[in-house]
């Protein structure tokens, strides 16, 4: 397993761990929030395209899909091709590759991100 794959289960699994902290009551949202996770924020003081991405991926884990929206419309697609990715991983014996695009693809995914963040920032 590449170091790339086990940092993104480890942090799948540290979300998921937050979520259900949340879940059972032995964490709250105030007590999550009081670590900066977001460096350009923390340093500018401005949202960035992937503001909120963190609450909306605990908020599905939670079954909260309405709230996931509203905290990041990106969240759970993005938590959805995340998953795929290590199931893929896990299943095809641990040969986790990265993902291939196309420059077309990663494009359209930039633009995405982009007018996704314009349109929350308005």
């Amino acid at each position: 397993m590449s170091a790339f794959a086990k940092f993104a289960a480890l942090c799948w699994l540290a979300v998921a761990g937050l979520s259900a902290a949340i879940g059972l009551g032995w964490a709250s949202w105030s007590t999550a929030e009081t670590v900066p996770l977001c460096a350009f924020r923390f340093w500018t003081g401005l949202r960035c395209p992937g503001c909120g991405m963190i609450h909306a991926w605990v908020e599905a884990f939670r079954g909260h899909w309405l709230a996931s929206w509203h905290h990041n419309p990106l969240g759970l697609p993005f938590l959805g091709l995340w998953t795929l990715y290590l199931a893929w991983g896990l299943v095809s014996g641990g040969r986790f590759q990265s993902p291939k695009l196309s420059r077309a693809g990663g494009v359209a995914i930039l633009l995405l991100v982009l007018a996704v963040h314009a349109a929350r920032s308005l």
